[in-house]
């Protein structure tokens, strides 16, 4: 918490000193920009903004809730889910709606990775959408102003919910 002001007053320092080559002064403060820029965003901005990405903070409240889920029984309806992937270590297999109208009996016993909207259609579609576990879901790698303003982030999010999906 102390190295941010640290870095700053270092930069001011370096920024109103007197220094007879500028080309150095130059490159002194380029670099102290670059180095507080990177701690800043490192440390502070992306670990506060992956608390929207829902597919690895699904996967620690399975695992803080202790869950038992096997990953052969999760189907992902949400292709990018990257992230739950990779928190679980396991790369789930990708299932479509059509498949579930095709093969409704055989999937009863699995879970499904799902978004709100298409939980919304399949069960416009007759579905129905049991939820687990669920968790606020931004794609983070597309970030707009109106997520970056916190008044009007929920706005841009969905939901991204571990769910039992039955007809």
């Amino acid at each position: 918490q102390i190295v941010g002001p640290v870095l700053i007053l270092a930069l001011l320092v370096l920024l109103f000193r007197k220094q007879p080559d500028k080309g150095w002064k130059t490159i002194y403060i380029t670099v102290g920009f670059a180095v507080f820029f990177n701690l800043f965003m490192n440390y502070n901005f992306f670990p506060s903004l992956f608390r929207y990405q829902g597919g690895n903070e699904l996967a620690f409240k399975l695992e803080k809730e202790k869950l038992q889920i096997r990953d052969e029984d999760i189907l992902l309806l949400d292709v990018n889910a990257h992230s739950f992937d990779f928190y679980r270590n396991y790369n789930h297999a990708i299932t479509n709606p059509k498949d579930l109208e095709a093969d409704t009996m055989n999937l009863a016993d699995n879970y499904f990775l799902v978004g709100s909207d298409m939980a919304r259609e399949l069960e416009a579609n007759q579905f129905h959408v049991q939820p687990v576990a669920s968790h606020v879901d931004y794609n983070v790698t597309t970030l707009k102003l109106k997520f970056l303003n916190p008044t009007t982030r929920l706005s841009k999010c969905d939901t991204l919910m571990l769910a039992k999906i039955y007809r």
